[in-house]
């Protein structure tokens, strides 16, 4: 029953997941095809560290005290928000190791001290 849960819940958890704030690029100019490789793996990375991290933050839960109110449904609800954090985090920590920095809202790439 519970993996019945999770196997419905993860793909909604990346459906609601936020999208990185801006855009990114590397100051060295490269773009394109290893842009949209890069993104796919780091997407992929945080997506799969996160649902890791949801499943192990839900898995004491007490499946007795479920409910719309209960306190099962409240650390849900919280771990799901810290999973959806955590991803975010996940996904910009890995483009930055890569060289990527976020681009401003002028269309130029931020210092490495905005960056972070």
């Amino acid at each position: 029953m519970f993996r019945g849960i999770l196997i419905v819940f993860f793909p909604l958890l990346a459906a609601c997941a936020p999208e990185p704030t801006g855009h990114w690029t590397r100051p060295s100019g490269e773009g394109g095809v290893t842009y949209s490789r890069d993104t796919a793996a780091c997407r992929s990375e945080a997506k799969r560290r996160a649902e890791q991290e949801f499943a192990l933050d839900t898995q004491h839960l007490d499946r007795g005290q479920g409910g719309v109110f209960g306190r099962q449904s409240i650390e849900t609800d919280i771990a799901r928000r810290d999973a959806r954090k955590f991803q975010q985090s996940i996904y910009e920590d890995c483009l930055r190791s890569q060289g990527y920095v976020p681009r401003q809202s002028n269309g130029k790439p931020a210092s490495p001290q905005e960056a972070r």
